[in-house]
């Protein structure tokens, strides 16, 4: 069982209770990505099971499995965290995320000494990041520019 805080407010606050939550609970891996299309989100995720505490504590939904909540918010994973390297990032950069533009993310994998990958379950993330860049691209949210120093940070292949 996951062990959650009461807010006041959840409205507009995802990175910072999404991160609160996964310091809270360790063995859970903080998730930034994008939903409806459009919208970048955080939530947390543990063995295909998502909790959302934004979005699932407004729509009383708790905890969903992984294709549900996909279906039901149209998500896409950019980037998942351990629980370890979300508190790194959050005490370098001093905000709740996200933390992947390429900028933000060179600047604090720097001050820590690892890339992402090595902080990360390589072979999925690098899969979804990978095609998260290139979405944007096709979205025109990206540059390819900026596309291919995002890759290049993360260590991506061409």
């Amino acid at each position: 069982m996951i062990k959650k805080r009461q807010w006041e407010t959840r409205s507009n606050r995802c990175y910072e209770i999404s991160l609160t939550v996964v310091l809270d609970n360790p063995d859970w891996t903080l998730v930034h990505g994008i939903i409806g299309r459009q919208t970048p989100h955080a939530w947390c995720e543990k063995d295909g099971i998502v909790y959302d505490p934004v979005i699932g504590e407004l729509l009383n939904k708790g905890e969903l499995t992984w294709t549900d909540y996909r279906k039901e918010q149209e998500a896409i994973v950019i980037v998942k965290y351990p629980a370890d390297a979300a508190m790194n990032l959050f005490k370098h950069t001093r905000h709740f995320g996200p933390w992947y533009s390429p900028q933000i993310e060179k600047d604090a994998l720097a001050k820590i000494g690892k890339t992402m990958f090595e902080l990360m379950d390589l072979k999925q993330t690098e899969k979804s990041t990978a095609m998260a860049i290139e979405m944007m691209v096709a979205d025109g949210r990206m540059t390819s520019e900026q596309a291919q120093e995002m890759k290049r940070l993360c260590k991506l292949p061409d």
